[in-house]
């Protein structure tokens, strides 16, 4: 991971368009948890997408 805070988003995708989940900045040789919210207004399949710039992800832990 680089030596710098990273801006990490998460957006979710629906029929609807996107809406946004939650953002975090993630720091180096720490653990970050991104927490977040939304409402839905959509019935139906979504997607999860992550916005980074550049970052090693190790871990990724999803709780729904």
């Amino acid at each position: 991971m680089s030596e710098a805070n990273v801006p990490v988003t998460a957006m979710v995708k629906t029929t609807e368009g996107f809406k946004f989940g939650g953002a975090i900045f993630a720091e180096p040789n720490c653990w970050s948890m991104l927490k977040g919210g939304l409402t839905a207004d959509a019935t139906g399949a979504a997607d999860l997408y992550f916005e980074v710039q550049f970052l090693w992800l190790f871990s990724i832990v999803i709780i729904l």
